[in-house]
């Protein structure tokens, strides 16, 4: 594209930077061209309540190439609002996540960083975006990650520990893996539930569990297998649960097999 072609794509495409019509025009752009000019026409004026703006140009810096990114300062900068919504207790949930996951999109190394000093603060809901993020950024081999994650199996907040279930089961991993079996055995009825469910996302090594699970002696771990084991669809499933349903000692345990 020569120079005068250039510069006709860019009037064009900053007068609709705002027009939702064309963001996948504008997000295919930034994947091909330098993308501060657009940035910079996207942040001109005042951002709306779903900071639409911010995450736009969040997005178009993670698809980027590295001639593409914008001046180094522009992107601290996007990068350091970004960081704010999250971490402001005042944001709604929702957006807080987007903030999160658009932090990881950029794959900034300062992110999972940012992730674990959240770990620290007394907001439970920022605790809990802070947990996702993590299960977004790492993978089983981030021992580190993994073991924040499993201690927040423990956290006093319930979104926090579910979060953190949902999270190693994504990752996976032996050591991810002994994180939900310790969820399965949680006091907390709730975190016990989620821990099995997250179980039956793993496969077969999720599913031996489960099956161990039921022949427990304790009928709360009982019964947290029997959801877990509901949401697997194979075959061998639907007699043990319907075993269970039949001839469990515990009531308890045979009226999850009916929920």
């Amino acid at each position: 594209m020569c120079i005068r072609d250039r510069r006709y794509a860019i009037a064009v495409l900053t007068e609709h930077v705002r027009d939702p019509r064309w963001q996948e025009v504008l997000t295919l752009y930034a994947g091909m061209s330098p993308v501060e000019t657009l940035i910079l026409a996207r942040l001109q004026g005042q951002d709306d309540l779903f900071r639409s703006d911010l995450l736009a140009v969040a997005e178009y810096i993670s698809v980027a190439g590295p001639k593409g990114c914008p001046d180094r300062r522009v992107r601290d900068g996007i990068l350091g609002d970004l960081a704010k919504v999250m971490m402001r207790s005042h944001q709604p949930l929702a957006l807080r996540r987007s903030a999160a996951r658009a932090l990881v999109r950029t794959g900034n190394k300062g992110v999972p960083l940012l992730f674990h000093r959240a770990l620290g603060e007394s907001d439970a809901h920022l605790r809990a975006v802070a947990v996702w993020g993590l299960g977004e950024w790492a993978d089983k081999r981030d021992d580190k990650t993994v073991a924040a994650l499993i201690r927040a199996v423990n956290d006093p907040g319930r979104l926090v520990r579910a979060a953190a279930l949902h999270a190693l089961a994504s990752i996976g991993g032996e050591a991810a893996t002994d994180g939900l079996v310790e969820g399965l055995q949680h006091e907390d009825e709730f975190t016990r539930r989620v821990a099995a469910e997250a179980l039956s996302r793993l496969g077969t090594v999720g599913y031996d569990l489960l099956k161990e699970a039921v022949q427990f002696t304790d009928m709360h771990i009982r019964r947290a297998a029997v959801y877990g084991l509901g949401l697997i669809d194979e075959e061998w499933v639907w007699p043990l649960l319907d075993d269970l349903r039949r001839n469990d000692r515990e009531w308890f345990v045979r009226s999850a097999v009916c929920l």
